[in-house]
């Protein structure tokens, strides 16, 4: 299966699509597109429908090269008015063998952002720092 992804950079100045595909462990630029940004001023929306046109314009440049549609993409953007917090979640290890699986990993870390996350809030990422396990025995990993 070919691993095709696509990177979307929101600045002030331009918006910059890159398509790369993962061969033998290198990446090969398959397409770019870069367009002026309208909609944005000093990393605020300062209009909504300049913003979707630069976005749409930009796809379909990126698009239009690679002869297919682009259906998701990684996105970088400013982290102005961005909010953080520190949550933590506990979950037993269910496993005969107490193996913690990966599923284990999600459902704590689903654990951790309960009661965080506001209705008006959006959830980008949720990054680990530490994993407390039996007695206390603290793990990075």
């Amino acid at each position: 299966m070919r691993k095709i992804m696509a990177s979307l950079d929101i600045g002030n100045a331009t918006i910059k699509l890159v398509v790369g595909e993962m061969i033998k462990n290198k990446l090969n630029i398959l397409a770019t597109s870069e367009v002026p940004t309208t909609g944005l001023s000093k990393n605020k929306v300062v209009s909504k429908e300049n913003m979707l046109a630069d976005l749409k314009m930009c796809f379909l440049d990126c698009e239009a090269k690679l002869g297919f549609k682009i259906h998701k993409c990684l996105v970088t953007v400013p982290a102005n008015n961005c909010e953080f917090a520190i949550g933590e979640g506990a979950v037993n290890v269910l496993s005969e063998d107490k193996v913690i699986t990966g599923k284990d990993i999600v459902n704590v870390l689903h654990k951790s952002i309960e009661g965080i996350v506001q209705s008006n809030m959006e959830l980008v990422t949720i990054i680990p720092t530490v994993f407390r396990l039996d007695n206390n025995v603290t793990s990075k990993d």
